[in-house]
């Protein structure tokens, strides 16, 4: 399931320290050193060890799939570079991997840590990190190498993201670094003659490289029990380093000049941000106190400040998050996602913003809602946490403040409510305790920062700021207790299934309007079930006018569950909206306990839609924007893809679109499109007769009464043989249609899509010699119009039959065979590690193409010869390049139809 919008999993990841839980412990080798038990999802499967030596270092093995990345942070960080030496930790960085020995680390350093990266697969570098961790003196050479890095580094015109740029501003206006009077400070260590410089490397590594400030997140796919063994003997012996006579430079955050108003050049969408300076305190231990507040700020429900900002069309959205700036402080950060109308209303949102805590401090700490928060976070660790990709840097950063059988466990372990830390927090959130950030194109004037070189403008920000009417404060109001939090979570009685049959999909309905299937896994083991819906509208896309207006009827409709479902979110569900040329397909994941409420709530916001109708305009603008860039998390891929346009009947350019949208008015957009047929799949841990009501229940909402007798929109269905179809626009792609539409197919097409995909294939002339340079080839699995097929990728200059041909020859050498049966082994245990989310959408988009049938065989038969045979009936047929024909048109002319579907990949 998608990362929850209301986890700080970025933030809370690196901050958040508890107190420890039980686990077992094993006595290790040395008397000192522990093992401890990681506690973990019981349905997570990876394996997990932590390790506790007695010279301070802590470290995470995981066991995983993937490539191997090992992480090394060390707690030294820019805040601790000497006052006359600035830059002093980075060119330590850089002096380690200069190093001959270690070139294949890569290192980060911010305001607290250093990261060392290695991602190599082959020897465990154990050396290296017990190397690095000795305190060890660089080497002349070392040091000569990585001060040229670092002055390179400063003097080229590197990429910077946006949010760089924001730190880097933050540590500009409110981070203070005491001064020593008469000491001459250089303007960076990258200047300081080698011989100067070597001794302030040996005393700064000596001190800070040292395993008591380091934590180490090793990922593998290895046997861990080796590896435990290696670190014991090559790391855990290291000595803890000398006790420091001198104390650490503390930096300090000021905020005497606060508040301000700040304009600074960032490449970043419109937005407002306000920064509060907040002890770490308020973000380390169970106490949590910013989770109450981030829950009330960033609602979307009826009576959120989120839906109020929306129904000005000033924002979108809010977001909160933290980032550390010294040992004990740091930044709270609120974000508004504006609109362009919202970009000139800046003061009026800063206002309501702060009216909204000032709310949230008077009747928003309620210890029933921290209750909730803490409910769904258990429920959230023990069914979801493990689905999310684990972060070996954040988790080797979080390892500074967690101990190491906590690690997984600490962003959702809740304490009891902290009626004085709550308030506390809140009272901290002031206007004049605000610096307000809000990105420019470009400024004329104002200052630059050191680092990334951004300029900005930085003013008195005053605490006057308009008066909010009364009609508007009537109109915010906080949310009610959460329904959608499970009471209780436990898996069905299996003896009261029903009949269910666990190894098919049983037809609940099968009648013109609707099509219905349940499918129970037989290795169900968690209270999870998912709904996927499909609507096919009544010729929803008769011309690019009606597709337009179906479009922005979709969009309104997204923006409607966004706000009805936000409680629902919170609680552990997630549903995903895309709209297609037919129509609207819905996915719905969560509790088997609360899928009822949740697909209640979506149908009675679908059978009134009349509020939704006052934002239309913003809906449309949206769409305009999605289809303008090129990519949008609702409209389905058919929308941005040349050669998926034509093979579809009906479809539209995005120039024919964006020309439709653009002429819409509220009268023709009021005419909401007619659903005609229903299709759905329910899976995972519901009895049949539960998904018997909820089918009728969708039924109810979702198909009128008295629809019209009109045909539904039809897809174009290929039947003819094998078809390569090409299209040129900033890179090469070439489209390799299956030759049939059969289980196998579709197993042959994802096995070399997987076999090519990222390969640097060779090209050969007429005399088998090797021509340069090589095609670097991107591969995926591309079902279209009922068909499996296999979609290529490459530079633009790259010609078509040299890119075939390379393939070709790439697929037939002698390494083929056991590159198969590492893909057979991995597919064995494909199920394994996958969420009932992901498996039922496996399963629905097996039962929309139509062509399921016996995998394990398919798999079986996939082998070096089967493949070459495959081969050349995929790559048999004469390329068609899009662009020579003049309409879509022409280019289906070419398929003899024997028939129409439903068929969308």
């Amino acid at each position: 399931m998608v990362v929850r919008q209301w986890l700080w999993v970025l933030f809370t990841c690196a901050l958040v320290s508890v107190g420890p839980v039980q686990a077992q412990v094993e006595t290790a080798s040395s008397q000192d050193d522990i093992a401890v038990a990681v506690r973990h999802s019981e349905y997570d499967p990876r394996e997990y060890r932590a390790l506790r030596f007695a010279n301070g270092l802590q470290v995470l093995l995981i066991r995983d799939t993937g490539a191997p990345t090992w992480v090394l942070s060390i707690n030294a960080g820019s805040l601790h570079d000497p006052v006359q030496v600035p830059d002093l930790a980075r060119l330590a960085a850089l002096s380690v991997t200069s190093a001959s020995a270690r070139r294949d680390w890569e290192a980060q350093t911010d305001n607290l840590y250093t990261h060392f990266v290695f991602h190599r697969s082959g020897n465990a570098p154990v050396a290296d990190v017990a190397a690095i961790l000795s305190g060890y003196a660089p080497a002349q050479a070392d040091i000569a190498r990585a001060q040229q890095n670092l002055a390179d580094e400063m003097r080229a015109a590197k990429a910077i993201s946006a949010d760089d740029r924001r730190s880097d501003i933050l540590n500009t206006l409110l981070l203070r670094k005491p001064q020593s009077p008469g000491v001459l400070v250089t303007p960076s260590a990258s200047l300081v003659q080698l011989e100067h410089i070597a001794e302030d490397l040996q005393s700064f590594t000596q001190r800070y490289y040292r395993p008591a400030r380091a934590s180490l997140v090793v990922r593998t796919s290895a046997p861990l029990d080796s590896l435990e063994s290696a670190l014991r003997q090559g790391v855990g012996q290291l000595p803890p380093a000398p006790q420091a006579t001198e104390v650490d430079i503390e930096a300090r955050v000021d905020s005497e000049d606060l508040p301000l108003s700040v304009q600074a050049e960032l490449d970043a969408e419109p937005q407002l941000q306000l920064h509060f300076p907040v002890q770490l305190e308020s973000f380390r231990g169970t106490t949590k106190p910013y989770k109450l507040v981030s829950y009330l700020l960033q609602h979307r429900g009826e009576g959120s400040l989120v839906a109020l900002l929306r129904s000005l069309g000033w924002a979108d959205s809010i977001d909160t998050g933290f980032s550390e700036l010294t040992e004990n402080q740091g930044v709270y950060t609120v974000t508004v996602r504006l609109t362009e109308l919202g970009s000139k209303a800046r003061d009026q949102i800063a206002a309501l913003v702060f009216y909204q805590l000032d709310q949230i401090r008077q009747k928003g700490l309620k210890a029933w809602r921290f209750d909730e928060l803490a409910q769904s976070a258990e429920y959230e660790f023990r069914y979801h946490d493990w689905e999310q990709a684990r972060s070996p840097l954040l988790l080797a950063r979080r390892l500074h403040h967690v101990d190491a059988e906590n690690v997984l466990f600490a962003p959702y372990q809740y304490g009891a409510y902290d009626e004085k830390l709550n308030r506390a927090f809140v009272d901290a959130l002031r206007s004049d305790n605000a610096l307000l950030l809000h990105p420019v194109e470009r400024l004329t004037g104002g200052r630059q920062t050191v680092v990334t070189r951004t300029r900005f403008t930085a003013s008195d920000a005053g605490e006057t700021y308009p008066d909010i009417k009364l009609s508007v404060k009537r109109k915010l109001a906080f949310p009610e207790s959460n329904n959608f939090v499970p009471k209780r979570l436990s898996m069905k009685e299996t003896s009261l299934l029903g009949g269910a049959r666990t190894d098919g999909v049983d037809v609940l309905a099968q009648k013109p309007t609707l099509q219905a299937w349940y499918f129970r896994p037989a290795n169900t083991n968690t209270p999870t079930a998912s709904v996927h819906l499909r609507l096919i509208f009544n010729r929803p896309s008769a011309d690019a006018e009606a597709a337009a207006r179906g479009l922005i009827w979709s969009r309104l409709y997204r923006d409607a569950l966004d706000e009805a479902l936000y409680d629902a979110q919170v609680a552990g569900a997630d549903y995903r909206l895309l709209a297609h040329p037919l129509g609207l397909d819905i996915q719905l994941a969560g509790y088997n306990t609360q899928l009822g409420l949740m697909l209640n709530r979506m149908g009675q916001v679908y059978t009134d839609p009349w509020p939704l109708l006052e934002r239309w305009q913003q809906a449309r603008d949206a769409l305009v924007a999605s289809l303008s860039k090129g990519g949008s998390e609702m409209l389905h891929p058919i929308y941005f893809d040349q050669i998926a346009q034509w093979h579809y009947l009906p479809s539209w350019p995005r120039s024919d679109l964006l020309e439709a949208l653009a002429g819409q008015r509220e009268d023709a957009v009021r005419r909401i499109p007619q659903a005609l047929r229903l299709e759905s799949l329910f899976t995972g841990d519901i009895y049949r007769q539960e998904a018997q009501r909820l089918t009728a229940l969708a039924e109810y909402y979702f198909l009128p009464k008295d629809a019209p007798g009109a045909e539904a929109a039809q897809l174009l269905t290929a039947e003819q043989g094998a078809l390569i179809a090409t299209v040129r626009d900033t890179e090469l792609q070439v489209y390799l249609q299956a030759p049939g539409n059969q289980e196998r197919d579709r197993v042959f097409t994802s096995a070399l899509a997987q076999l090519i995909d990222g390969e640097l294939v060779s090209q050969v002339n007429e005399a088998g010699e090797q021509l340069s340079p090589p095609i670097a080839v991107r591969a995926h699995t591309a079902p279209l119009a009922g068909r499996p097929g296999l979609r290529l990728a490459a530079s633009a200059e790259v010609p078509v039959e040299a890119l075939l041909q390379a393939v070709s020859l790439r697929l037939a050498e002698p390494d083929i065979g056991s590159k198969l049966a590492v893909i057979k082994r991995r597919w064995r245990h494909q199920g394994q590690g996958h969420s009932e989310f992901e498996l039922s959408n496996s399963l629905w988009q097996e039962l929309r193409k139509g062509y399921r049938g016996d995998e394990r065989t398919a798999v079986a038969a996939l082998n070096s010869s089967s493949v070459e045979r495959y081969i050349k009936q995929l790559f048999a047929p004469r390329p068609i390049n899009l662009d020579s024909f003049g309409s879509m048109e022409a280019y289906r002319g070419l398929y003899q139809l024997k028939g129409v579907g439903f068929n969308l990949p």
